[in-house]
């Protein structure tokens, strides 16, 4: 009696499964717009949205897609649709800055952004078509963690190829919640990011459930999960209460000067005194004081040789201090050319420069061309960064200065590429000026705080970041803010400097080998779930 009524209802769930497809999506246009919408609304669930349950119904939804496709070939147009609508919604902020800068025109923020999501769209799309390919039309659960590894792996790809722009990553739908955060500190992005997609994907095996009562072991399985990360991250903050470095202080310094204005050279001394002003407002520091300006706060391309602007700045500080500040930096190069670098330099309370740092990883079409010559070429110098190309510098260093803990500097986007943060010594904490003046108070500021918010999480160190226009921040090493100052502000903020993890986690250890250990694990397990 059981055996029959199992397979009538079998038969009633192939049946409505052949039926429903043909009513709501009854062409390939539609399964695009449909995936094309999932990616848009998944795109919610990054900073400063938080929409976490909508990242959970476009892997799903996408997750379904993928499987039902007819072939590898559709599989990988809709994951390129979902890319494209992720992408799309998610870039947006990059549009903002055409409009920022008077030698591009306008209209040609959003065809830009468009662009920019259409190329990274390959990587969903490269993840559709390997879960297509390997999984078949099969609708296990191994079918479910082949989609997980594919997209994880898709994801790896894009933050290491063409100099990578690992932007939005999967973990990072949790960077709002400090206590959803705490396993990166054991797996990193990568390994965080799949194991995320494979639980927010897990409802799609309910449907079309062929044995209810077997389908709901994942999506149980997964909720327990999700529960099991809360309770270890609450359990996490709540015995690692944010310690200090004695007798330091931090000082944060956002002058909230507009984009439009920053390189203007009719006001640069008064940007210049602005800086000056602001960081004298504060009253005397506890301990050694670090005052912090962003990246290229200071727009004097020899300020590393003007002696006067850097006894200037001297004179705001105590004995023993030091002025961390952004500044470009000119240069003869070894055939006797002019080199540019996006630079940081460290002033001292007598006007040396006691340390530099040219950043190393520059942003394509930003400050960089690649290919510029061909480029030109074609006509489109236009659409081109004026001037010569930024010179990269050599890579990660650690900064030492006495009285202070040694911090990695990194400049911009830098804080984004999670294997780059690491170097051969474990720093007290990293220090990241940026300026996103560039981007208004579009999402692009908030996203940039959250990636940062990951990396203190994952190396077990606090990150001191300061921009131009905010949003700056003091963050400890469980990615707890400490203080910050609003985006689109003006001001000063003092703040102790938190202390580093006594021991590096997981991560910060093995770095890449978790994510390749999870990748050989689960890709093991997949094959077990096909054999059954």
């Amino acid at each position: 009696m059981d055996e029959a009524a199992a397979r009538v209802r079998a038969a009633a769930a192939f049946r409505l499964r052949d039926r429903l497809p043909r009513r709501v999506l009854p062409g390939g246009v539609r399964h695009w717009a449909l995936a094309l919408a999932l990616g848009a609304a998944g795109a919610f669930a990054f900073a400063p949205f938080y929409w976490v349950p909508l990242f959970f119904l476009a892997m799903a939804g996408l997750f379904l897609l993928v499987r039902e496709a007819p072939s590898v070939r559709a599989a990988a147009a809709r994951g390129w649709w979902f890319g494209l609508g992720q992408f799309a919604v998610g870039f947006h902020w990059i549009a903002e800055s055409y409009r920022n800068n008077p030698d591009w025109p306008d209209a040609l923020g959003p065809p830009t952004v468009l662009v920019l999501a259409m190329a990274m769209a390959a990587y969903p799309a490269l993840a559709a078509a390997l879960t297509r390919k390997a999984g078949g039309d099969r609708r296990g659960a191994g079918t479910l963690v082949v989609f997980a590894i594919a997209w994880a792996g898709s994801e790896w790809l894009r933050g290491h190829l063409l100099t990578g722009f690992p932007w939005n990553p999967a973990a990072a739908i949790w960077a709002g919640l400090p206590a959803m955060l705490q396993p990166l500190a054991l797996l990193g992005p990568d390994g965080y990011g799949l194991l995320t997609v494979l639980i927010a994907a897990s409802p799609a095996l309910l449907w079309p459930a062929t044995e209810p009562r077997r389908a709901w072991l994942w999506p149980a399985v997964a909720g327990g999960a999700l529960i099991a990360i809360a309770a270890f991250g609450a359990w996490r903050l709540e015995r690692t209460p944010t310690a200090f470095v004695d007798d330091v202080t931090v000082r944060l310094v956002q002058a909230n000067i507009p984009q439009l204005d920053k390189w203007d050279p009719a006001l640069r001394r008064t940007h210049f005194a602005d800086y000056l002003a602001l960081s004298a407002m504060q009253g005397p520091a506890r301990g050694r004081l670090m005052v912090i300006w962003p990246e290229t706060a200071v727009t004097d391309y020899a300020f590393d040789r003007h002696t006067g602007r850097r006894a200037l700045a001297a004179r705001i500080l105590p004995a023993g201090g030091v002025l961390v500040t952004g500044a470009p930096r000119a240069f003869r190069t070894a055939a006797g050319g002019i080199g540019i670098a996006n630079s940081l330099f460290v002033i001292d309370d007598d006007g040396r420069v006691r340390a530099s740092y040219d950043k190393a990883h520059l942003v394509p079409f930003a400050e960089f061309v690649p290919a510029r010559s061909l480029l030109a070429a074609l006509g489109l110098d236009r659409l081109l960064p004026l001037g010569g190309d930024f010179t990269p510098g050599p890579g990660p260093v650690s900064v030492s200065l006495p009285g202070f803990p040694p911090f990695r500097p990194l400049i911009c986007y830098e804080i984004i590429f999670p294997d780059e943060v690491r170097g051969p010594e474990r720093p007290g904490f990293l220090l990241n000026i940026t300026n996103d003046a560039w981007f208004g108070t579009t999402s692009g500021p908030y996203q940039h705080l959250a990636q940062a918010r990951m990396r203190a999480v994952e190396e077990g160190v606090a990150v001191v970041r300061v921009a131009n226009t905010g949003i700056s921040a003091v963050i400890d090493p469980l990615g707890r803010i400490v203080t910050r100052i609003p985006l689109a502000s003006r001001g000063v903020v003092d703040s102790a400097l938190p202390a580093p993890l006594p021991n590096p986690g997981v991560y910060a250890r093995f770095g890449g080998g978790v994510f390749a250990l999870m990748l050989t694990i689960l890709t093991g397990f997949s094959i077990i779930l096909y054999k059954n």
